[in-house]
């Protein structure tokens, strides 16, 4: 199962890294970029668990707690890309006048914060990529707020993206495509 989930989180990162991409070539969004972003967050919910049951237990409890409200939150995401894309209006519009996206986005922040951090502390991946992972949140969530250029986001969605990728191969390489996972408490 643990070899799944990380393919999973393998499909839905590589989604967003290929979103990004198509942004930046197109000189924008397209009906493909809507569409990858949508793959990307259903299978990134899904996915998560993946790189969260691969982690040592030491911190399991916070790792637990990031990974699902990340999950959750991810996966309320998914029709967004496709509501805003039929909606007709740019993100801040369509935010504005449909707030739970709001709430839905500090949830998405909380938990990938926690993940992102706990993740950093349990030392399982590279610290590197852990890291990435932490400020790749960060940015992703104040990149609107203080409305930095497209391509900066693009790049640092890349660069966060491509972290994820790495951390779910070397947990593959590493034996989490053939190792049991016990759920404990």
């Amino acid at each position: 199962m643990l070899k799944y989930l990380l393919i999973i989180a393998i499909a839905g990162f590589s989604c967003w890294l290929l979103s990004e991409v198509l942004e930046i070539v197109q000189g924008g969004y397209s009906t493909s970029v809507y569409y990858l972003t949508s793959a990307y967050h259903l299978l990134a919910g899904i996915g998560i668990w993946g790189l969260c049951l691969l982690q040592p237990r030491e911190n399991y409890k916070w790792l637990a707690v990031g990974a699902a409200l990340a999950s959750v939150f991810y996966i309320l995401l998914t029709p967004f890309p496709l509501q805003l894309l039929s909606s007709g209006l740019n993100a801040r519009e369509f935010v504005d006048a449909n707030p739970i996206y709001k709430l839905v986005a500090l949830g998405w922040f909380s938990g990938m914060i926690i993940f992102s951090v706990s993740t950093l502390k349990t030392g399982y991946f590279p610290r590197w990529a852990s890291l990435i992972m932490v400020v790749g949140t960060i940015v992703f969530t104040v990149s609107p707020i203080l409305e930095w250029p497209s391509l900066l986001v693009n790049a640092n969605n890349i660069i966060f993206a491509g972290a994820v990728l790495y951390n779910c191969v070397f947990g593959l390489l590493a034996g989490g495509g053939s190792t049991r996972v016990e759920v404990s408490a």
